[in-house]
């Protein structure tokens, strides 16, 4: 089930859960070497290219161009839900997406390297993982 905030005990299994996954497909374990490598290379050609939540080869590099925007239309849903954060009672969310929108093609490229015409991303490519 989903919970808005885990607790020190949910956080530390859901971290947990993570770090295994990330582990069973962080490159050099056993599942590479499966079927004679085919399948890691059936499934990296199948997933990778989406990145997960982000989806470059639907969405394309200028989505990141459209935080700013995209937080301005949503914050007004759940603005009064992160009032109740103690962690956010100095942070001005009125410009969060503006904040995020001038990292997003930075921090993009180095937790997805999609951009293949960056030097960057073929250096971090080496770190990809399938979750």
């Amino acid at each position: 089930t989903q919970q808005w905030l885990l607790d020190e005990k949910a956080s530390r299994a859901a971290l947990q859960a993570f770090a295994k996954m990330h582990g069973y497909f962080w490159q050099g374990s056993k599942f590479w070497s499966h079927d004679g490598g085919q399948l890691g290379k059936d499934l990296e050609e199948a997933v990778w290219s989406n990145g997960g939540y982000m989806q470059p080869a639907l969405q394309g590099y200028s989505q990141l161009e459209k935080v700013a925007d995209g937080w301005k239309a949503r914050l007004p849903d759940f603005k009064d839900d992160l009032k109740g954060i103690e962690e956010l009672q100095d942070v001005d969310l009125n410009t969060l997406g503006e904040r995020l929108e001038k990292v997003a093609k930075t921090v993009g490229v180095e937790a997805h390297p999609f951009a293949k015409d960056s030097n960057l991303a073929k250096d971090m490519f080496q770190y990809r993982t399938l979750i």
